[in-house]
């Protein structure tokens, strides 16, 4: 080999060291925000030139994070100090760059308008289980703003009573990429206005109820317990019990009212297709209107099933 590319070779594989032993430069940024759990020294550092060392040293972990919203401030010399302990090269780069970095960790931050969000989206979503009614919250009891790590938010909302409208408690769950960081208890009452029966005047039990004696009213859900929502669901059934002038009427207070009675003499109608006969018959049953109940054809002397249509008739169809 001769001298002249002995000396080229030579000066070649020094150029090669120098850049990879001193080549590379580090300089501290004055602020810097992370994301992760982890501060890199790529988060808080420029590292030149690009190269596939520079990028090595820069995914390298140097401390934990502070919590997101959170700030902490690091040192040059702390800096310098931890990566020549831990990477023997780092002695041989050149630093520079800020005396200290200023280290933010992101996040999402989460307010009381974005609780209410969520709790109103949350009944938005259940709007199929609830009833119909302008429903709404009252009385919450919202937390002080929090910061959760920055990635892909889902917040599941548990209500404390599975019929959710008699719920006094909301739990709402927070994940980010799957994992859960914060779960919170935010007090609350829902509120569902509608329009259901009530007493038209003072009704006393025994009653058979009349279109009078009934009108609707908005009231809140939230407090009654299986409201009537149609006048003809009351209007001519028996009341259970006296109910005063604007008290609501609940399933339980109303009974269907019986139109005949056992051993009543009833008249039967019979229809089949455009031909119709009548019978007579006597009730085997007490019944309301619209019930079934079984009646004894006086002619034939048989039990038919028949449908009571009014007070005394019955009607059934072959």
């Amino acid at each position: 080999m001769t001298w002249v590319k002995r000396t080229s070779l030579t000066l070649l594989l020094l150029s090669v060291f120098a850049t990879t032993a001193f080549g590379l430069r580090i300089d501290l940024k004055p602020k810097a925000k992370v994301r992760g759990e982890m501060i890199t020294l790529g988060d808080v550092a420029t590292i030149r030139p690009d190269s596939s060392e520079a990028r090595q040293l820069a995914g390298q972990a140097l401390l934990r994070a502070p919590d997101p919203g959170e700030r902490t401030v690091l040192s040059a010399e702390a800096i310098r100090s931890y990566f020549s302990r831990n990477h023997a090269q780092m002695d041989r780069c050149s630093w520079g760059g800020a005396g200290q970095v200023a280290v933010e960790r992101v996040g999402i931050t989460i307010g009381p308008d974005a609780i209410r969000h969520y709790l109103d989206q949350f009944i938005h979503e259940k709007q199929n289980l609830l009833p119909q009614a302008e429903i709404r919250f009252k009385n919450l009891s919202l937390p002080l703003p929090f910061v959760l790590p920055k990635g892909k938010l889902r917040v599941e909302v548990v209500p404390s009573d599975p019929g959710i409208l008699h719920s006094r408690r909301f739990t709402l769950i927070f994940r980010v990429d799957g994992r859960v960081e914060k779960n919170i208890a935010v007090g609350a009452e829902l509120e569902a206005i509608a329009p259901v029966v009530v007493a038209a005047g003072d009704l006393r039990r025994g009653r058979i109820l009349r279109p009078r004696d009934v009108n609707l009213a908005k009231l809140d859900l939230s407090t009654l317990h299986d409201p009537c929502f149609s006048l003809k669901s009351v209007i001519g059934k028996k009341l259970q019990r006296s109910v005063r002038l604007g008290r609501p009427f609940h399933g339980r207070d109303v009974v269907a009212h019986a139109v005949v009675r056992r051993g009543q003499l009833v008249t039967i109608t019979a229809r089949k297709g455009s031909l119709c006969v009548t019978a007579r018959g006597i009730a085997r049953q007490n019944g309301a209107q619209g019930a079934m109940i079984k009646v004894l054809n006086s002619t034939s002397r048989k039990e038919i099933l028949c449908q009571v249509s009014a007070p005394g008739r019955v009607k059934v169809e072959f």
